[in-house]
């Protein structure tokens, strides 16, 4: 029930556009010298979509089977 309620919170930070990762990639390379960009990236929405309807499955089964 607990991971249930832990995803749920977890898909709204993520759609609340919360969650940022940074890549870095290499521009270019001449010689010794290099040129690299950082770049902050937000999670897509499905992606907390996805966990809320996850911690919702938990949640009812947890229900169901309680009752049973």
């Amino acid at each position: 029930m607990f991971l249930g309620v832990l995803l749920i919170a977890l898909g709204m930070w993520v759609v609340a556009g919360r969650t940022v990762y940074k890549t870095k990639r290499e521009v270019f390379q001449i010689g010794e010298m290099k040129a690299a960009v950082t770049e902050e990236h937000t999670l897509p929405g499905w992606v907390g979509y996805a966990s809320a309807a996850g911690g919702v499955a938990l949640l009812v089964a947890a229900a169901v089977r309680r009752r049973t």
